[in-house]
């Protein structure tokens, strides 16, 4: 028995002695190729700074021009050669190394300098390894393939993302139209919303970004959008508009809340008011008085947003006598519309019934009317 315990002891400690040895060898072998990245990373950031920061041959600054192309590629030519002479083994990594490295460059660079980046990355194949991984069957290679060629800013590579945007992974699909955007701005919009037919939630914030950031300049492609078959397509595209506040898109956005359903027509509503043109008062005013609350309650929150002193009288109409989210919604677009919208609140204390005067009196405290002096029960 005590021979049979000495022996599990021994083994046990064996056993024990194995993997901490093997542990102490990962650690180190993990140790090595840390430093050996490390001197990689180094190193090609030294051979990149000619490619990016002298002069070119040609002197041409135009990234349009052939000129430029070929200053380019005549300057990448040097390392070209000195990763040809690399062992094949060693060359997978050196190659590794040199991609990492403009990639991380990418984030920071901009105008002529992004331009010889960018077609780096052409010179030295990093594209065309992307396009091959784009149709991986493995989709989150086909996800960071998008990623990556949105850092490169591949523009060979805009016919392949807009396949993938009807790609059957969501993340493939956000990449896919991230990748768009970044490549081509302003002109990948068409495109984009021509061929997508869902915008998920996450897709929505990492577009409105890009799109945001654009500006006015978006305006025609998100109107044009609104045609889409798919309503997540339209809803976005109401969005945006509603926060671009461009006047452009008053008539398409009425003309939408006339025949659109509910769910779109309170958007547009709400994005309308946004605008701040009046030419959008009249169709507010007709759906404060719709049969469907949620489009009574997304007319008052645009007659907010709109602020119009002509709207006041209507709002008080239904701040006086309909269900309590739109009367607090007709309140909320009363306290901002100034003098004569301050006026109608006082007003409508005085007429209120008890819940409408304690609904007032949350406005009219926020503009600082002490309600006790208007008299009556809160």
């Amino acid at each position: 028995m005590f021979i049979l315990a000495l022996t599990v002891t021994v083994l046990i400690g064996i056993l024990v002695l194995i993997v901490a040895v093997g542990l102490v060898g990962q650690k180190v072998t993990y140790g090595m190729r840390a430093r050996r990245k490390a001197r990689l990373d180094e190193l090609y950031q030294q051979k990149m700074d000619p490619i990016l920061l002298e002069d070119l041959p040609g002197e041409s600054t135009d990234p349009a021009s052939l000129l430029f192309r070929q200053g380019v590629a005549r300057a990448c030519e040097p390392l070209q050669k000195e990763l040809q002479r690399i062992n094949w083994f060693s060359r997978r990594a050196h190659r590794k190394a040199l991609k990492r490295v403009m990639l991380g460059m990418s984030h920071e660079l901009v105008g002529e300098t992004r331009a010889r980046l960018s077609l780096t990355f052409q010179i030295f194949g990093f594209v065309k390894d992307e396009l091959r991984d784009i149709a991986s069957r493995r989709w989150w290679i086909r996800a960071k393939a998008c990623r990556n060629l949105a850092l490169m800013r591949a523009e060979d590579a805009t016919s392949d993302l807009i396949m993938l945007l009807t790609d059957n992974e969501e993340d493939v699909r956000t990449e896919a139209a991230m990748a768009l955007v970044n490549i081509a701005g302003v002109k990948a919009l068409d495109p984009l919303f021509t061929n997508l037919q869902r915008v998920s939630v996450w897709m929505a914030i990492q577009l409105s970004k890009a799109i945001l950031a654009m500006g006015s300049a978006a305006v025609p492609a998100l109107i044009e959008s609104l045609k889409s078959e798919h309503e997540s397509v339209k809803s976005f595209s109401i969005e945006m508009l509603g926060e671009i506040r461009d006047i452009r898109a008053c008539v398409p956005l009425i003309e939408l809340a006339q025949i659109a359903g509910v769910d779109l027509g309170c958007k547009a509503l709400i994005s309308l008011g946004k605008l701040g043109d009046e030419a959008g008062k009249e169709t507010l005013l007709e759906h404060i008085s719709s049969d469907d609350e949620r489009l009574r309650i997304s007319a008052a929150r645009g007659l907010g947003f709109l602020a119009s002193p002509e709207t006041a009288p209507a709002l008080t109409q239904h701040l006086l006598d309909d269900t309590v989210r739109v009367r607090i919604e007709a309140g909320k677009a009363l306290e901002r519309i100034d003098a004569a919208g301050h006026t109608f609140l006082t007003q409508a204390y005085a007429e209120s019934d008890a819940l409408g005067k304690r609904i007032v009196s949350q406005f009219l405290e926020n503009l600082g009317v002490e309600v006790e002096s208007l008299g009556g029960q809160t």
